[in-house]
């Protein structure tokens, strides 16, 4: 029996949809900080699901975003990138290479702990996946020099407990009224205008 305390995927999707509406609309440098925080929790709910139970809403427009954001990375528009990364997530949550573009394009954008859980939860739901295991590897690195290695040896696999995206989230900082709320927290920065936090330039 399914936990009603718990989001269903048709809920994720539509925080991932107003995440990647939010990210398109932001103009400024960096990830808006109200972005991480909130997809770090969907990652975290969406790791409540099986992936590939439940069927993606529109797996041929998910193919679609992930071509656009491809594009979007490889030509350096990283807010563009995430914007439909994100977008495709709303049409299949759980695709592992969407998260991978997604994680990229945070990472792009100076959000490395956000894309460590992005890139870890792709090899969540598909261990196999290369560009995931290679880029999850770089970031460890980059996070602890001491990891560093050279040639085949830094081939490591993963430690299940080692899994950024199961790290506790911190939920302090504004949160969105009860009523605009899906089940799990939000984070929105209504409140926040005034004095809110500033972007890494």
């Amino acid at each position: 029996m399914r936990d009603s305390s718990r989001p269903t995927m048709a809920e994720i999707s539509v925080v991932l949809s107003h995440l990647a509406q939010r990210v398109s609309a932001d103009q400024g440098p960096g990830l808006d900080p109200i972005v991480a925080p909130s997809l770090e929790r969907a990652v975290i709910e969406l790791q409540r699901h099986i992936p590939g139970l439940e069927k993606a809403s529109d797996a041929d427009a998910a193919r679609s975003f992930a071509v656009s954001a491809t594009d979007a990375l490889a030509h350096g528009r990283e807010q563009e990138a995430l914007a439909r990364a994100l977008r495709g997530l709303s049409c299949a949550p759980q695709d592992p290479h969407l998260h991978y573009l997604a994680g990229s394009a945070c990472f792009e954008l100076g959000a490395v702990e956000t894309a460590l859980k992005l890139i870890s939860h792709a090899l969540w739901v598909n261990p196999g996946h290369p560009e995931a295991r290679r880029d999850l590897d770089a970031l460890d690195a980059f996070r602890d020099p001491s990891k560093r290695k050279t040639g085949a040896s830094s081939r490591r696999r993963a430690d299940p407990s080692e899994n950024p995206a199961a790290a506790p989230l911190d939920v302090s900082g504004p949160r969105t009224p009860p009523e605009r709320r899906l089940r799990f927290e939000f984070f929105d920065d209504d409140a926040n205008e005034s004095g809110g936090e500033e972007r890494a330039a």
